[in-house]
Formats: structure tokens, sequence, C-alpha cells
């Protein structure tokens, strides 16, 4: 355990509605769990939960969205909050599914957005062993924000 601790583990979820992502609990111990939740009410709940629901050794939260570029956003918040996004909704797609209604936008709001190496550069995960997205549909323009900071193998 001791060689982990000195590993000093930094895992990144954007996305981050709800809890921590469960596979990642055990580890709790010895990482620093940085997340990225830009409904500044669901932010600062997860803020509390994440510090009472495991033992990490620190918890940040962002409360700025992570996007292709720096500066404000519209984020969707839909009827069921875990399908907020960057992206409007679009009902043709949303149709195909059970459950179109959690798709339908009850509210918008105008966050901040910070790109990936910048959000690294800011919270201090540069590093980052961990990365996890979560934003309906916005996934590569969080890749595409961190390209320096990934690591491609083969």
């Amino acid at each position: 355990m001791s060689l982990l601790q000195e590993a000093r583990l930094r895992l990144v979820e954007v996305g981050g509605r709800g809890s921590a992502f469960s596979e990642l609990v055990s580890l709790a111990r010895v990482a620093d769990y940085f997340v990225s939740e830009p409904d500044r009410a669901e932010a600062e709940r997860l803020a509390e939960r994440l510090r009472q629901d495991a033992p990490w050794r620190s918890v940040t939260v962002m409360f700025e969205a992570i996007g292709a570029t720096c500066g404000t956003a519209t984020l969707y918040v839909t009827r069921r909050p875990g399908m907020s996004s960057l992206l409007e909704p679009d009902p043709s797609v949303a149709s195909r599914f059970c459950k179109r209604e959690h798709f339908d936008v009850a509210r918008t709001v105008t966050v901040p957005v910070l790109t990936l190496e910048e959000a690294a550069r800011r919270y201090g995960f540069s590093d980052a062993g961990f990365l996890k997205i979560d934003t309906q549909g916005t996934e590569l323009d969080v890749l595409t924000s961190g390209a320096s900071m990934l690591l491609c193998a083969g």
C-alpha cells in the first residue's frame, strides 16, 4: 500500500453527477479525485457527498465544464439531470430511446468552460492516471482539448 500512496494517483472524472465512479472507490485512500460538474447546485452537493462516501486523499470539484475552448457555454439541464450536456438534445435522436422525456430540457444555464489542458494546469492533474468522460456527446471535444496529456501506446 505504501507504494500506491507514494504514486500520487490522480483520478479525473468529467461529468460527475451523482457520486464517484464506483470502480475507483477502492483506490480512495491513495488517490486524489478531481471531478468536473458545471451545474453549481449539483457540484456543491457532490463535493459534500464525495468526502462522506469514501476516504479520498483529496477531493477537488471543478465548477467548470470541460470543452473544446475556454470561455462560457450553455448547459442544457434535462428532466433527467444525468442526461444534461453542452449540446442541446436532438428530439429526433432522443425519440429513438425509451424514456425520451428524460432528454427534455428543464432549464438552461450559462456555465464557465475550460479545456482539459487548462483545467489540468489550474487544478494540478496534468499527470492524471485515469480519465472518465460522460458528457452526453462532447467526449471528443474533451479529449482533443487535452491531446498533449494523452499517451498513445503502440
